[in-house]
């Protein structure tokens, strides 16, 4: 199921704070449109690198963390941080499919953004 509405999304605002995205990047829909979509294709490739190669998830989570972070995904920035924290200990699989989730609603909350901001109208 593809979800193209904010409100069809639990707590939409607690998986990408678009307030915050809108103050880094100036409120410039295209800058924030062309971030998303980096994220988008970047998150893809950090996951499969995590589970691939285990012994560099901390290093990746961090990464992963910090990318969260930059576009206001602060539930995924979290859950990055508890894997980066888990990754020598027994709750590292745990903590990956915890990032996991929170990465498949958080790229459900950017994918309804990305379609709010297709809908706009053009500057």
């Amino acid at each position: 199921m593809r979800l193209t509405d904010k409100a069809q999304i639990p707590n939409a605002a607690a998986l990408l704070d678009t307030i915050h995205l809108g103050a880094q990047t100036g409120g410039d829909c295209l800058l924030q449109r062309d971030l998303l979509n980096l994220f988008v294709a970047q998150s893809a490739e950090l996951m499969a690198a995590m589970r691939i190669a285990p012994g560099n998830a901390g290093d990746l989570a961090h990464k992963f963390g910090g990318s969260a972070r930059a576009i206001g995904a602060f539930e995924l920035a979290e859950a990055a941080a508890r894997l980066e924290g888990a990754v020598a200990g027994k709750d590292a699989q745990t903590a990956l499919e915890s990032v996991d989730a929170a990465l498949g609603r958080t790229l459900s909350a950017i994918e309804a953004y990305l379609s709010e901001l297709a809908s706009r109208p053009a500057p």
